[in-house]
Order: C-alpha cells, then sequence, then structure tokens
C-alpha cells in the first residue's frame, strides 16, 4: 500500500449515461438580429421591384377601365411611372374623349404627387407636392341650356348615394402648382369663342385635418382671357370656424366686346364697347354674421353705347372709382373718390314725349294687352294656389315677405366727385312742327365737382360746375343740398334767346334773338305736408337782355317758291342793353 490516500468515490466516465452531455456555447444575439435586417430588406427590396415594376401596368389598365366606366368616355393613360422607395406617381398624357368623335374633351400632359409616409399614420393622403401641367379643357355650349358633357353629369348623378351623408374625407396637400393650363369655350347660342391662356395655379397648402386647420394659405390664380391679363392673391383659412379670408384681384385691359352677348336684350341702353382695369382687395369673414369688405380702384375706359333705336346714347373716356369700404352683405357702400373724363351724353325728347335712355327697342315701355292679360292670368292662378295653402305656409311666406321689408335701406357715401370735359346734346323733338325745326341745346366743357355725398342724407353736400356754348364759358353755378332742400346760385352769360325759339314759336310768331346775363339764384325745399306741392323759389339779382329783336320768321311758301321777290322779315331792335334786378319769386 502507498502511503497516498485513496479517494472514497469512484471515477466518473464522460460516456456514462447517467451524465449529462455540456451546454452548448450560445451564439452572439447580433448575428440573429443581421439575419432578420438582411431578411427584411430582401422583403422590401423585392416588394419595392414589385411595385416599380408590377404596379404600373395595374394602375394604367385598372384606371383606365374604371374611369370610362365612370364617365362613359374612354379615357386613355399614356404612361405611369411609380417609385416605392419616395411613393412618388406621374401619369402622362390623360386624356378624356370628346363626345361623337370630337376633340379630347379633357386633357392633361402631366400629373406629379409627392405623398408622404404619414398618410400611412394618418389614414389619410398627405402630399408633399401635386404638380398639374399643361391641362387642356374644351367646352361647347349647344343652346338651350345644353352642353356636350350633359351626358358625363348625367352618368354621375345617376351614381347611388348614400342614405346618410359621411364625414368629409381628410387631406392636407402641399405645393399645389397648376401651370399651362388653357381652356376652350365655344358658345354657339351667342356666338363668340373664348380662350385662356396661360392659366396657373400656385397654392401652398392646404388641409382639413384636425391639427392644421388654424394654418393660413395664400393661393395665386393668374391667367390670360381673351387677350386680357388676370391675377389674384389670396389668404385665407379655408377649414377654420370663421372662415377668414383676404384676396387681391388685378385685371389688366379687360376688353368686354367678348362678353357683350351675353347682356340681355331688350335694355334700353345697348353697350358696345368696354375696358376695364381693376385692383380690388376682398376680405371675407364670419364672426358670427358673414362679412363682406371690398376695397381698391376700378376704372372703366372708352365705354360707348347706343340707345333703343342705335343712336348715341352714353360715352366716356374714363371712369375712375376709389373704393373706400364697400360691405355689399351689409348694404353699404363707402367710395372714397369718383372720377369721370370726358364724358358725352346724347339726350334726346322723343314726338311721344319719351326720352330716348328710358326707350327700349322697338319702343314698347308697357307691355301689351296680351301680355297684360297672361300676367293677370298668372298673378290669378298664384293667388288661387296661395288660397288653397295651408295656414301655415301662407304664415311663412308672410313672415319671409316681413323679415324682406325688414331688411335695412342702402347706404351710400361718396366722399369726391369730379366730372371733367363733359359734353351734352339735348333734342327736343316735341318742339319740330311746320317747318320749325327741332329746339337743340349743345353744352361742352361741362366740370362738376362735389363733396360729401351721401344717401340718405346724413349731412348737406357741396358742389360746383360749369359749362360752356362753343368756346365760351355760359354756366356757372356752386349751391348745397340735404334732406331738408337745396340751394342754387347761377351765372349766365351770353345765353342766345334764339334756343326758346321752338318753345315760343307756337305762341310768338316774331322770331327772337338776343343774348341774355343773368345772376339767378334758386331755393327748393320738399312739401309740408303730403297732398302740398314742394316749396320753389326763384330769385334774379340781376338779369341783362343784349340785342334783343323780334323778326318775321320766313313762312314755309315764301321759302318754296325763290323765284319771287323774297320779302324782308321787318326787324325792330327793342334794346341794345336792358339791365334790371329782379325781385324772387315763388311758385
Amino acid at each position: 500500500m502507498s502511503g497516498q490516500p485513496q479517494s472514497s468515490s469512484p471515477a466518473i466516465s464522460e460516456s456514462d449515461p447517467a451524465v449529462p452531455p455540456p451546454r452548448p456555447r450560445r451564439r452572439l444575439p447580433a448575428n440573429r438580429w443581421v439575419r432578420r435586417g438582411l431578411y427584411a430588406g430582401a422583403g422590401l427590396l423585392g416588394l419595392w421591384a414589385l411595385g416599380w415594376l408590377g404596379l404600373p401596368p395595374l394602375l394604367k389598365w385598372q384606371g383606365e377601365k374604371i374611369a370610362s366606366a365612370q364617365l362613359g368616355r374612354a379615357v386613355r393613360i399614356g404612361a405611369v411611372d411609380f417609385k416605392p422607395w419616395t411613393l412618388e406617381l406621374t401619369l402622362n398624357d390623360v386624356a378624356v374623349a370628346g363626345a361623337d368623335g370630337a376633340p379630347d374633351q379633357f386633357s392633361v400632359k402631366r400629373v406629379y404627387a409627392d405623398a408622404e409616409l404619414q398618410s400611412i399614420f394618418r389614414l389619410a393622403p398627405v402630399i408633399d407636392a401635386l404638380q398639374i401641367e399643361a391641362p387642356a379643357v374644351r367646352l361647347t355650349h349647344l343652346g338651350d341650356g345644353r352642353y356636350d358633357i350633359d351626358d358625363i353629369l348625367a352618368r354621375l348623378a345617376a351614381r347611388p348615394q348614400p342614405a346618410e351623408p359621411g364625414e368629409p374625407a381628410r387631406f392636407a396637400l402641399y405645393n399645389i402648382d397648376l401651370s399651362g393650363g388653357r381652356i376652350d369655350f365655344d358658345d354657339r347660342a351667342v356666338g363668340p369663342q373664348h380662350e385662356v391662356r396661360d392659366l396657373r395655379l400656385a397654392l401652398p397648402f392646404i388641409s382639413n385635418l384636425p391639427s392644421q386647420r388654424q394654418i393660413k394659405v395664400q393661393p395665386q390664380l393668374a391667367f390670360v382671357a381673351n387677350g386680357s391679363a388676370f391675377d389674384s392673391r389670396a389668404e385665407a383659412l379655408p377649414f377654420d370656424a370663421s372662415r377668414h379670408a383676404d384676396a387681391a384681384f388685378r385685371l389688366s385691359g379687360l376688353d368686354l366686346q367678348p362678353y357683350l352677348g351675353y347682356i340681355p336684350p331688350g335694355l334700353p341702353i345697348k353697350l358696345q364697347a368696354a375696358t376695364v382695369d381693376a385692383d380690388l382687395r376682398l376680405g371675407f369673414e364670419q364672426t358670427p354674421q358673414p362679412s363682406l369688405r371690398v376695397g381698391g380702384t376700378l376704372t372703366v375706359s372708352g365705354l360707348k353705347s347706343v340707345d333703343g333705336q342705335g343712336a348715341d346714347a352714353l360715352a366716356f373716356d374714363a371712369l375712375k372709382v376709389q373704393l373706400g369700404e364697400v360691405r355689399p352683405l351689409e348694404r353699404k357702400v363707402h367710395l372714397a373718390a369718383v372720377e369721370l373724363n370726358g364724358p358725352h351724353l346724347a339726350l334726346r325728347r322723343q314726338a311721344d314725349g319719351q326720352f330716348n335712355l328710358l326707350v327700349t327697342p322697338g319702343g314698347a315701355n308697357a307691355p301689351e294687352s296680351g301680355a297684360v292679360g297672361a300676367g293677370a292670368a298668372s298673378a290669378e292662378a298664384r293667388f288661387d294656389s296661395e288660397s288653397s295653402q295651408p295656414p301655415a305656409s301662407r304664415a311663412s311666406g308672410a313672415g319671409a315677405g316681413a323679415a324682406a321689408a325688414a331688411a335695412p335701406a342702402w347706404q351710400v357715401a361718396i366722399d369726391k366727385l369730379a366730372v371733367h370735359g363733359g359734353t351734352l346734346d339735348f333734342t327736343d323733338d316735341t318742339t319740330a312742327a311746320d317747318g320749325v325745326p327741332a329746339a337743340a341745346v349743345r353744352l361742352n366743357e361741362f366740370e362738376l365737382a362735389a363733396t360729401t355725398i351721401g344717401l340718405p342724407f346724413a349731412q348737406p353736400l357741396t358742389f360746383s360746375g360749369s359749362a360752356a356754348r362753343g368756346s365760351v364759358p355760359s354756366i356757372e353755378f356752386q349751391g348745397t343740398a340735404a334732406e331738408r332742400g337745396a340751394e342754387v346760385n347761377a351765372r349766365i352769360a351770353h345765353l342766345p334767346l334764339g334756343l326758346a325759339a321752338p318753345y315760343l314759336a307756337p305762341h310768338l310768331v316774331p322770331r327772337l334773338t338776343g343774348e341774355l346775363d343773368a345772376h339767378v339764384g334758386l331755393q327748393w325745399a320738399p312739401p309740408q305736408a303730403r297732398d302740398l306741392p314742394p316749396e320753389l323759389k326763384i330769385a334774379a339779382e340781376q338779369l341783362t337782355l343784349r340785342q334783343l329783336m323780334l323778326a318775321e320768321a320766313p313762312t314755309p311758301a315764301a321759302s318754296a317758291a325763290p323765284a319771287q321777290a323774297k320779302r324782308s322779315a321787318p326787324r325792330g331792335a327793342l334794346t341794345e342793353a336792358a339791365r334790371w334786378p329782379a325781385s324772387p319769386r315763388s311758385t
């Protein structure tokens, strides 16, 4: 036996089945995540490749099919490009066919949309950029209220509608840009063809998401319509409760000639030409009642018009209106200045006593008996229908009428009014009889200046002006006017008495000639009672007659027999110059 101690436990063998095998060594967790990342990346690349290669032809096929079925017209899509890694979608050469082989009703060269990943989280489309290039629209008015897109509108209206309207779809659109647009409108009922070119719409942002309702939108709209440029800029809160919006519109040389056919026929005055320039500012707000404010300047140039018989009526070189603050919804109009340059008014009193500016084409101001009978019949039928309505309906109608009657009256205020270089041609055909020519008066160089004009009269207005016959000033006047009355002082110089000859011809056989100088005053006051006439006072401080003469007027027989000896009309000089004051007279 050796001196070493012996172990009492038996030796353990590794091959003994009772002994468990050693645990395997753990692998690093990074390897597993790397493998999963590689799998995910490969799957994403596969999806990208599938979307890049397979989605464009699918969108083209299904887009044309669905759009054609919805519109009832052939829809073509030239090419579709989709980049799934950036969510960019591009449609090229989209077109909607016209009716019965006509040119395309609508076409667009390129539509580009850049979507954001926020669309997935918000469950609403969030477009970072939307570009529409060269859209073209063609529209034809066939007459009787029919258009060449009526079949599309009828098809869309026939679609089943939900029983209850749901909430509007939420969206957020950024950097909206429409450029190079064009519109061709063929109005076969009226005649002209209208063109809109260089249509541009820029809208930086618009959204109805709850978190972005307070963001201001600043759109821009510009185009050229029938050769006239239009530009506008705005700032708005479209989805805010106040609906606050500020806009600026600018028109440059808008020729009204292409639009004259849309003026209703039968008016006493027919517009022939005019050009409009405008620089307007609009402000809208609903707190709580809607309020609209309009300011800026409006200019109308080169206006020409004729009366119902085709004769000259009204024309002027330029009318410039500077708006102070106009509130049409509240019936308040404040104009800072109104300036009229070069007006020409041709006023004619016809033989029947009516003025040309009040006579409609055809000379029928009153309806014919048939029209009166039809109107009476319609009124009687309306009365019967109203009497057959239940009392509640008639009461509601009466309440609506009372509300309309209680609407506030318009309030108009003009700070300054000026007329420069005016001309008035007045002809009175009622005086033309038995060889006597119609009375005719022409005043030129008419000037007028007025301040503090208001309707109703809140304060007295003051005015002054002058007019001339030929190159000699004939009339100068100034005065005031208010609700309680008006007062005018006028100076008349070198007024020919022959102007009154056509009116004196039935009563005075000799012909009156001479000149009148006068300084007169006129006072007018409204009637004190309903049955009383207004009070009119005329005061002549000084009257002067020069070269007053009475001469026998030539007879028609003498003028018809030139071979006979002309009998010279006796002429008598009543006075070379008579001057006397006159006292006031009330009429």
